[in-house]
């Protein structure tokens, strides 16, 4: 079923800066940075081309591309390039992240993003293979009566989050992120405890999965036909 065009929304897709040692590590250690660094590549374009055309959307880097010392590998100049084409055709934003830990780059992306666009706001992770359309659409509902919606991760994360930003100041938003142990078990329990603290109300979404490590990687592969560059 063709999803709706919807108003008063705004997409963000956070991604890591595609270089080798630094993304997909908990991979790579059983995997190898190279392999690592070309799965981290397709899940960053997949996750674009699932959720694009369907709302104003930007793509968050974690540091500019430009920042990378050249000659990069293969799979990161063949990525760069089709998401440079996929971002001119649909319109798709690019910035930089800003804060010192994942929770400040978060806050700082929700609060400044173009208000004129929409005050529904969802920002997504790359790493969930499955995250498709249909499931930012359920997020977007959400927030038409929620404060904050959520995507639960099996891992104990969250694949999403979105806020209302007529509902939720800009202080919450930053307070929310905030005393976070990121990349542990305890992430979604801790936000919603935030949420909570707040006094504001919230939305949970079905439960995904991330690519973290080989065996999430292996499941993919069962799941689905995956080409790497």
């Amino acid at each position: 079923m063709q999803c709706q065009m919807y108003t008063d929304t705004l997409l963000m897709q956070f991604a890591k800066t595609p270089e080798s040692g630094r993304v997909k590590t908990r991979l790579a250690k059983t995997m190898g940075d190279d392999l690592a660094l070309r799965i981290h590549c397709r899940l960053v374009l997949d996750t674009l081309l699932a959720i694009q055309g369907r709302w104003p959307q930007q793509l968050w880097w974690s540091s500019h591309p430009d920042s990378l010392v050249r000659p990069v590998p293969g799979c990161v100049e063949a990525t760069l390039s089709e998401l440079d084409t996929l971002c001119i055709r649909y319109n798709i934003g690019r910035f930089t992240q800003q804060g010192a830990d994942l929770g400040q780059r978060m806050a700082h992306a929700l609060i400044s993003g173009d208000r004129q666009q929409g005050n529904r706001v969802i920002l997504a992770g790359s790493d969930c293979p499955v995250l498709d359309e249909n499931y930012i659409e359920s997020a977007f509902r959400a927030l038409e009566k929620s404060s904050y919606v959520l995507g639960p991760a099996e891992d104990g994360g969250y694949v999403l989050v979105g806020i209302n930003r007529r509902l939720v100041s800009d202080a919450v938003v930053q307070a929310v992120f905030s005393e976070v142990n990121w990349g542990t078990g305890e992430v979604l329990e801790k936000t919603l405890d935030n949420i909570r603290n707040a006094g504001l109300d919230y939305q949970l979404l079905p439960e995904l999965w991330d690519v973290d490590e080989e065996a999430d990687w292996r499941r993919f592969q069962k799941q689905a036909s995956v080409v790497l560059f």
